[in-house]
């Protein structure tokens, strides 16, 4: 595969899975019970739309990106297959078996926070391939995530213990 064809299935993946995270947080939101929760993913939902705003608007994305000699576009297609799964969108089959436990305040918040650490495992191995100006965006986007898994955390915390 020649490097431009591979510069562009990173591109490709990294504006997809913005729009999948946005996508995941929506579905949580309009199938959420808990008042506070579904504001909260409908923020993140917001959050994740803006993302791929930003992602989006860079002229000339793929100049960003370097794919290296070492880079596994299989293991970093697995984790992004993984959030593509997770959004809820993947196929009706899916959505059939995880909406139910949507009803569970805990159980959704544990759904959001599954989804959190592969995000974070994706941008990870995204970061690798990423120069400039890219490669702070992602960091910056490691980190958000990571801020919002704590956030999450806190939360199924407070919940549990009642």
């Amino acid at each position: 595969m020649s490097e431009i064809a591979e510069k562009q299935r990173i591109v490709s993946m990294l504006l997809q899975s913005t729009l999948r995270c946005a996508e995941f947080y929506e579905v949580l939101s309009a199938h959420s019970r808990h008042e506070q929760l579904k504001k909260v993913f409908t923020g993140l939902s917001k959050d994740g739309r803006q993302l791929g705003r930003r992602l989006e608007s860079w002229s000339e994305l793929s100049a960003h990106i370097h794919p290296r000699q070492y880079f596994d576009f299989d293991r970093s297609r697995f984790y992004f297959e993984s959030l593509s799964r997770k959004s809820l969108q993947a196929n009706t089959e899916t959505r059939a078996e995880v909406l139910p436990e949507l009803a569970d305040t805990i159980c959704a918040i544990q759904i959001a926070i599954s989804f959190e650490k592969d995000g974070i495992l994706f941008w990870e191995e995204m970061k690798s391939v990423c120069e400039g100006r890219l490669s702070d965006f992602v960091k910056e986007l490691i980190s958000l995530k990571k801020q919002r898994l704590s956030m999450l955390l806190n939360m199924k915390g407070k919940l549990a213990s009642g």
